[in-house]
Order: C-alpha cells, then sequence, then structure tokens
C-alpha cells in the first residue's frame, strides 16, 4: 500500500471510502477505444469478458507509460473525489492493476489532481477487495461489490457501467449512474453509519 506523505489538515469524518480506479475513476475503456484505433465503441463493451479486449490491448494499456497520455478520469470522479476529500472523507483507491505500474498510476493521479490517502495494487493474483476493508466500496465490478457487502465489511455501491448492467448484484448492494449520484449515495450511508 502507498500513502501519501505529509500532514493533513483536511476534516476527519471518520469514513474510509475503497474506490476502484479503472471504470470508476479512469476511462479504462476509453483509453483501449483509442489504442484500439477505435475499432470499437465504449458502448461495444457490455460484458468483462468481451473478447475486444485481448490480453495483448490490456497489457499494452497498462503498462507502457506513454499509453496514460489517452487516460482520461471518468465523467465527474475529479470533482467528485475532490469534494470527498475535502469533506474529510479518507479516500483508498484500491485497484486490482500490477504493482508494477504503480509510478504510472501515481504519476498519472498527480496529473489530473485526483486526490487519495492510500492506494493499493492489489495484482491479478488478488482479486479480493474485502483485503482493503474501510466502510464503503465503490467499484464498477458485481463480483467485488456483493463480496464486500455479503462479507459485512462495509456498505457497497455498484458504479453502473455498461458492462455491469445486466449483471446480478446482491440486494445488500446499491446500484448508482455517475459520479453525481455516487456521491449522493455515499454521503446517505455516512449518515447511516453515524445515526
Amino acid at each position: 500500500m502507498t500513502s501519501k506523505p505529509g500532514r493533513d489538515m483536511r476534516p476527519n469524518n471518520g469514513v474510509t471510502l475503497n474506490v476502484d480506479c479503472d471504470g470508476v475513476i479512469a476511462d479504462f475503456v476509453g483509453q483501449l477505444v483509442i489504442l484500439s484505433d477505435f475499432r470499437f465503441s465504449f458502448m461495444d463493451i457490455d460484458k468483462y469478458d468481451h473478447p475486444l479486449l485481448t490480453k495483448e490491448l490490456i497489457t499494452r494499456a497498462l503498462h507502457e507509460p506513454e499509453t496514460y497520455k489517452y487516460l482520461f478520469p471518468v465523467q465527474n470522479a475529479r470533482p467528485a473525489l475532490r469534494g470527498l476529500y475535502a469533506s474529510g472523507y479518507r479516500i483508498h483507491i484500491a485497484t486490482n492493476r500490477n504493482p508494477k505500474t504503480t509510478e504510472y498510476l501515481v504519476n498519472w493521479l498527480a496529473l489530473w489532481g485526483i486526490p487519495y490517502d492510500d492506494l493499493t495494487l492489489l495484482g491479478f493474483a488478488n482479486k479480493d477487495k474485502n483485503v482493503a476493508g474501510g466502510d464503503i466500496l465503490v467499484d464498477d465490478k458485481p463480483v467485488n461489490v456483493n463480496s464486500y457487502a455479503d462479507a459485512g465489511i462495509g456498505q457497497a455501491i455498484l458504479f453502473s457501467q455498461p458492462w455491469n448492467e445486466h449483471d446480478w448484484i446482491s440486494p445488500a448492494v446499491e446500484r448508482v449512474r455517475g459520479w453525481d449520484k455516487t456521491v449522493q449515495a455515499i454521503r446517505r450511508i455516512k449518515e447511516g453509519l453515524h445515526a
């Protein structure tokens, strides 16, 4: 786990958010569309194991530093995370990227001014977001939010994307569309935690 150095003078509201990176903060599929020379569109990706998402394309997107110039934040992710961070939420980015890409991701987060307290790259062998702990998980992968909620670790929010629209989610998981609705759900959950 990587923590940002320095003294933090912002308020602490006692809530830790575990936020996935790809598909929630970073528009990874948008990056893949560009790297594929637009052979498919964002809306073409309707499942995680789509045949257009080749291992070669994903490896190139993750491991070649120059490809990060094509990686943009998900719409409204930056202002939403800045607002939550300033409001005292502890932001822990927990993602299933290869730890060898830590430097690229840290530089990308800094470039876009996306705040966080901790960063954990779980790699591809340990895909279990439950190890991150925390109070609320925001992720676009149904298996992650289902496991987190069903284990009783905390509240889980499924960040809706075309590739998870048809997947089953636990009744304990809330599905939201976009960062504005995500922030509303996070604030509502926080009030329930501190009630």
